[in-house]
Order: C-alpha cells, then sequence, then structure tokens
C-alpha cells in the first residue's frame, strides 16, 4: 500500500552569486601573501576549482583578489587562498584573479543556496533537514563561510523559525506518504481493528489459549511480517492507542501461555504445568484503580501479591509529528507485543483478573508499577531535498529498513546510561529536547520506580507513591488471606475453574447477605485460580498465599433480617483458640454433648459478669465437643486448640456494681465550633485528607481540621466498645464527602 500527496514545499526566493564575468585573471605564478592580509587558506590534498575558490572569495568580507594553486607541488593543486591587498607574493603554480566585483555583508544566509542543489536527509524532519543542509555547507563550505543551516532557514523565511519548522512539516507530512504503509490485517486477515482493540484488553484466542505459536497459522504469519513489512512500511494505528496524552504505550503481562522457549515457567505436559503459568518477573504492581459505585478503596496488592508480571514498553517524542519514533510506533508496539513477548515468550492476558485493566495501553491508563523493560526503533529512510527557483522539495529514496533495539536511556538519579527502561528512556528524550517535562512527569506516575530503575520489586516506593496519592497508608491485611475454611462465617466459594476478576467478586459479595469480606485467587496456581470466597465480618481470616483478601467499603440492606448476632456485639480473635484450662481466668464452661450457637455463646458471655472473651467449639474433631462454650476474663491469654475459635465480647452488659456508663457519641455533643454531622458514620476513603496515627480529643481532632486547607467534616473514634486502637482515631475529609457506615466513629461539621 502506498501514500501519497505533494511534497512541494515554497520558500523566499533566494540569491546566488553568478560565476560567470565575476572574476578575471590578474597575475600568474602569484599568490596571495602571507600576513594580516591573507583572510583564507584551504588545507593541502583538498583541491577546489577555479569556480569554487572564486565563491570562497566572493562570500569572505573584505576579499577582492584569490589564488589558486594549478601545478608543481601536487600537494597545493587546488588549494585556494583569499586576500584583500593587490600586493601579491610571487609563488609558482599559483594563479591569482580579481572579483569584479564583491557584495554587501553581512552576507544573506539564504544566498548560500543556489538552484539544483540537492542532499540526502536520513528521516524527514525538521531536525534531520537541519543535519543534512549543515552537512552540504560543511562540504560545500566555499560557498557559505561562517553560517549553518539553521541560519539559512530562517534566513529564508525571514527570521521566523516556527514558519520555517511548520512548513518543513508540511513538506515532510508529503513525502513520508511515499513510504509504504501496512496494518496489523496485513500480519493476519484476522487482525481487524476490533480484534486487536480486544487484544490489548487481554480477550482474544491469542490470549486465552495454551500452548506454543511454533507450527500455527498465526505463529507463522507473526514471525513473517517481523522479517518484511515490520522493517520496510510503516504500520498503521490501533484506534484506541492513536492518541496518547503522555506519548507511551505500555504491556504488562500475567501469564505464559507457551512452554520450550526459556522463559516464563510454562512447561509440557501444558496440561499440569501451563495451567495459568507465570511470566519471568521485572516489576511490581502497586494498586489498581476501581470505579465501582459500591466500592470506593482501589485494589492493593502489597508483599508482591500479584504474582510475577512483566512491563514492557516504548515512547516516542513530541516535538516533531515526522519523526522516525512517531511513524513507526506501532511497528514498535506490534515488535513489543505480538512478536518479541507473545510469539516469542509466550506473555499474554492482564497483570491480575480485573476488568478495568487491559493488557497494553496508553500508559496512563495502565496501574501504576515499579518500571518496565522498554524497546526503540532505529531507522534508515533516505528522502533527497532539492531546491530549485527558490523552492524545496523531498522525495523518497530506496526503501525503509527498521531496527527494534533495547532503549538506550539515561539514569533520572545518577545521569549514567540506564538501557532497557522506560522511564530512564522517557527521561533522555525529556534531556534532548524531544519530549516535554509534562509528559515525561504524566509517564513517572505510572512508573512510580522511575529513579530506582534497578529495583524491579521496590515496595517501599510502592507504599510511599499510595501514601502520598490517598493520604492513606498501604493496606496490610491483604496479601496471602482468605476467608476461612470449615467455617460457618464463610458464606460461598465460587466453582474451580471458573475465574472471577476482582470486580465481579466484589460484586458477588455485595449482593449476598452477611458478606463483609471477599477474598480471590489473584495468584493460585490451577483450578483456584480466580476463586471468589465470601465470608461475614465475624470471619478469622487465614493464611493462603495465593489469596488476596478486601473489606467491603460499602453493604446493602436486604428485605430479611439478620439470623446471626449484631456485627459490632462481638470480634473474632482467633481461629483453634479457646479460653484457658486451669489459670484462674476462665468463667465458665457448658458441658459435652450440650450444643450451643455463637449466638447463645454470646449470651451466656453477655450474662456472666467479668466475661470478655467466649470460645465455641465449632470444628472439633470431637462430636462431644461441638457447642461446648466457654467464658473468661479480659486478662485471660487464649490458648491453642483446633476446632474452637475465640471472640472478644465488644457489647457488654452493664453489672449494678459497674459504674454508670454514658454514650459518648452523643454525650457533650454541642459547640459553637462544630455539630453533629452523622452518628455511626466516618470520612469515606476516597474523599479522605488525613488520618491520624495517635489518639485525640475531639477538641484536638477539630483543631487538626480547622488547620487543614481544605477539611470541613471530622471523624473521631467515640464508641465504647470499639477497638480500643479505635478510640480517638481522627480523621478529616472536605465538605462534599458522604460519610460512609462505621459503628462508634461521629462525623461532626465544621460550622462556618
Amino acid at each position: 500500500m502506498m501514500r501519497t500527496g505533494a511534497i512541494l514545499l515554497l520558500f523566499l526566493p533566494s540569491a546566488v552569486a553568478d560565476a560567470d564575468d565575476g572574476y578575471e585573471l590578474f597575475l600568474n605564478d602569484h599568490k596571495c601573501p602571507f600576513g594580516e592580509e591573507r583572510l583564507f587558506r584551504t588545507r593541502d590534498n583538498a583541491p577546489l576549482t577555479v569556480s569554487q575558490c572564486y565563491q570562497l572569495c566572493y562570500n569572505t568580507e573584505g576579499c577582492n583578489y584569490f589564488s589558486i594553486g594549478v601545478s608543481t607541488d601536487a600537494r597545493h593543486v587546488g588549494v585556494c587562498i583569499g586576500c584583500e591587498q593587490v600586493e601579491l607574493s610571487t609563488h609558482k603554480g599559483f594563479d591569482s584573479y580579481n572579483l569584479k566585483s564583491t557584495q554587501d555583508f553581512p552576507m544573506d544566509a539564504s544566498s548560500c543556496l543556489k538552484d539544483a542543489d540537492e542532499f540526502p536527509i536520513n528521516g524527514c524532519e525538521y531536525e534531520s533537514l537541519l543535519n543534512g543542509l549543515d552537512e552540504l555547507l560543511e562540504e560545500e563550505y566555499w560557498r557559505c563561510p561562517g553560517h549553518n543551516a539553521e541560519a539559512v532557514m530562517e534566513s529564508l523565511f525571514a527570521n521566523n523559525p516556527t514558519e520555517a519548522k511548520n512548513a518543513v512539516t508540511t513538506m515532510c507530512s508529503a513525502a513520508w506518504n511515499e513510504v509504504p504503509v501496512s496494518t496489523f490485517q496485513h500480519i493476519d486477515d484476522r487482525f481487524t481493528d476490533n480484534f486487536m482493540e480486544e487484544y490489548i484488553s487481554g480477550d482474544t484466542f491469542l490470549n486465552h489459549d495454551t500452548g506454543t505459536f511454533q507450527g500455527t497459522t498465526e505463529g507463522a504469519n507473526i514471525d513473517n511480517f517481523r522479517d518484511a513489512e515490520a522493517t520496510t512500511t510503516v504500520l498503521q494505528a490501533i484506534p484506541s492507542l492513536s492518541n496518547c496524552a503522555y506519548n507511551a504505550i505500555m504491556c504488562c503481562f500475567g501469564r505464559d501461555r507457551q512452554p520450550n522457549d526459556n522463559n516464563g515457567n510454562c512447561a509440557d505436559p501444558i496440561e499440569t504445568n501451563c495451567h495459568h503459568a507465570d511470566p519471568a518477573d521485572n516489576s511490581n504492581l502497586c494498586w489498581t484503580d476501581t470505579d465501582i459505585p459500591t466500592f470506593s478503596d482501589p485494589f492493593a496488592f502489597p508483599e508482591k501479591s500479584e504474582g510475577p508480571i512483566h512491563c514492557h514498553g516504548l515512547a516516542w517524542g513530541d516535538k516533531d509529528e515526522n519523526s522516525f519514533l512517531t511513524h513507526l510506533r506501532f511497528n514498535n508496539f506490534f515488535y513489543v507485543s505480538l512478536y518479541d513477548h507473545m510469539y516469542t515468550r509466550g506473555y499474554v492476558e492482564p497483570m491480575v483478573d480485573s476488568d478495568n485493566i487491559g493488557m497494553c495501553n496508553c500508559i496512563e491508563d495502565m496501574p501504576v508499577v515499579s518500571r518496565s523493560d522498554c524497546t526503540q526503533v532505529d531507522a534508515t529512510q533516505t528522502f533527497t531535498i532539492t531546491f530549485e527557483n527558490g523552492n524545496f522539495a523531498a522525495t523518497k529514496t530506496g526503501d525503509m529498513d527498521v531496527e527494534f533495539n533495547a532503549c538506550q536511556g539515561i539514569d533520572p538519579s545518577t545521569g549514567r546510561n540506564e538501557n532497557n527502561d522506560l522511564g530512564s528512556y522517557v527521561y533522555r528524550l525529556n534531556q534532548e529536547g524531544t519530549l516535554s517535562e509534562d509528559k515525561m512527569n504524566g509517564v513517572f506516575s505510572t512508573l512510580y520506580g522511575f529513579a530506582s530503575p534497578n529495583d524491579n520489586q521496590n515496595e517501599a516506593g510502592c507504599e510511599e507513591t499510595y501514601r502520598s496519592h490517598f493520604n492513606e497508608e498501604y493496606p496490610e491485611n491483604v496479601a496471602g488471606l482468605k476467608c476461612p475454611l470449615h467455617s460457618s462465617e464463610r458464606l460461598f466459594r465460587t466453582e474451580d475453574d471458573n475465574p472471577l476478576t476482582l470486580e465481579q467478586c466484589q460484586a458477588l459479595c455485595y449482593e449476598t447477605q452477611f458478606c463483609e469480606f471477599f477474598s480471590l485467587g489473584v495468584k493460585a496456581r490451577g483450578d483456584h485460580h480466580g476463586i471468589c470466597i465470601g465470608c461475614t465480618s465475624s470471619a478469622v481470616l487465614q493464611t493462603d498465599s495465593g489469596f488476596n483478601s478486601y473489606q467491603m467499603t460499602s453493604t446493602q440492606s436486604f428485605p430479611t433480617a439478620t439470623p446471626t448476632p449484631e456485627p459490632d456485639s462481638f470480634d473474632a480473635v482467633g481461629t483453634g483458640k479457646k479460653c484457658p484450662h486451669n489459670r484462674g481466668t476462665r468463667l465458665f464452661r457448658t458441658p459435652d454433648n450440650e450444643p450451643l450457637t455463637r449466638q447463645q455463646c454470646y449470651e451466656r458471655c453477655y450474662n456472666t459478669e467479668g466475661c470478655h472473651y467466649f470460645s465455641l467449639g465449632e470444628a472439633t474433631d470431637r462430636q462431644a465437643w461441638m457447642g461446648v462454650c466457654m467464658g473468661c476474663t479480659a486478662d485471660s491469654v487464649l490458648s491453642d486448640h483446633d476446632g474452637f475459635n475465640a471472640y472478644e465480647m465488644e457489647i457488654k452488659q452493664a453489672f449494678p456494681t459497674a459504674a454508670p456508663t454514658t454514650t459518648p457519641e452523643l454525650a457533650d455533643d454541642t459547640s459553637d465550633l462544630y455539630e453533629l454531622r452523622a452518628q455511626d458514620k466516618k470520612c469515606p476513603f476516597n474523599n479522605r485528607l488525613f488520618k491520624g496515627s495517635e489518639p485525640l480529643t475531639r477538641e484536638e481532632c477539630y483543631q487538626k481540621c480547622n488547620d487543614h486547607p481544605t477539611c470541613e467534616l471530622f471523624t473521631l473514634g467515640e464508641g465504647e466498645n470499639i477497638r480500643s486502637s479505635w478510640k480517638g482515631l481522627c480523621m478529616g475529609c472536605s465538605g462534599g464527602a458522604v460519610p460512609s457506615s462505621h459503628k462508634g466513629f461521629n462525623t461532626y461539621a465544621i460550622l462556618p
């Protein structure tokens, strides 16, 4: 396929010196003398013609005579000397000429060019044109001493460099139309625009199938294109990637589908050794954003809980749309995604199963990761520039040749060379003036570890970036946890080998009554990958390295009444734990074979003075202990016992001997500085301005909010029966925040 279009570029007319009759022979065997009057002498063994020597004299201020070597010493043949005065010295083998007329100085740089001038350039953009013209002026130095290409172009455009650049852009855009183009359907006729959009989302047979590409139709097509059109044509865009805001594209792969390629851990037999296999790890996923109305937190992945991932990207400048990097960015994308990583290594699918991220995208639409590998294109495509009658034209000459190489970058921290790193390559483009500061910083907002290119994991950098972005500490109780097995608190578990996304698992929890936590097999291998499990607020999450667990940020009200105790009545504090025997702190134990429910056991503790913990046999190996209930005091040290679970009382009875209690969340809530806005509600996660680490009084929390420039609401942990670590916990949020439900927290509004 060829692109066609006009390539003529009109410039202001220029004047050049006419050698005809511009000089005459003055003396034989004479030359310009040594001394101050001599203006120039060309080097030996680099002969000029008489016409060229005349041009050099005509274009040198003060030059009236020139001498040229014509015989005797071979070194001096063509040596050109210019001078101002007429007292020439004798020198056999030199002829001297005088100029019939001279020009006014300073010399107009536009006169450096003459009709029929032409010169080659590699690529067609403003910088390559300047480079080609500079080479011409250096090679034919006699025509324009003291001027460079930039001065010539500015002179031609009346010292308006912007107009000069715009004109060259127009010319080169048309010239690039002579270079053959290709589309992804030239690779394989199935690779339509819609197919490629699904491919970069991770949702085609290329992504989902398992096995080698060797011997397949698509594999052969990709390999053939790599050796042909990928290096000789301009590959056209995938629509959704055509206008990346930060001039960078990144792919992050989460699965290896191909054995026997020495990349990743997929291996034969693929039925057992290639089911959700991992790519070679080179980056760290920090979090993914969510756009779920019923879930306000991001999905965080602490402690490398996303499993091995592999990120690789490319970037191009924003100063000239006709650069090789810009025109060939989809050639580069083909090489990075389809050839080098999918066909060669078998890397496919997004980092984690999420409806909100793709496998490849503009970098501003990818999740925050530590770093990425990088490929650059190095290309040759000659264009011939011709100057005629005051006009420039650009014409394609020969065929294009494209090479794909590891990016040559600069470490932003040290200034040293740093290769195969996207952040370092983007920094180099910025330092060379081809990418703006804003776009570089935009890339860095996704590559949080740009300043540490050799630290693939960089967990500390992730924690700091998360803290800065959300004003929250990086979550701790997420990685390697799941809803407990053999527990009545587990509400559901999806089937093996039927993976759900993070968003689907959250939705399932939201639609399940009493569901407070959901667990997903994020990096579980085999049939357990993508299993979703939900459980209640009383569940004690158990360790499992393949799962991540997240707590719901909002739940819905179901029409039926809860058959289980209110979540705030007690908290689960231990699996495989019970009130200790023979320690003097156990208050009661119910008989064997007289089982109580958890609610009945709670009520027994509630009605027992001093009872702070209760334990219940819920998964014992001895049937007689099932439902056995024990109660113990606050200073008890719970002992290990498989099958028993322990709970801490959150709501306890006030016995007659106890001091009367108040309800702190309602007490003393009158003030002329603030007013109670919402009881049992707190500042929502996504609109939170700060969260304290030390307990504060209400007045101190008010003052902290009042001192913040945008804080209008503050939340304080005041409930009598909330966890001790939450009492006095202070948060602030803006006036537009909608407080979320949380028993024991009250939210106040600062009065105007």
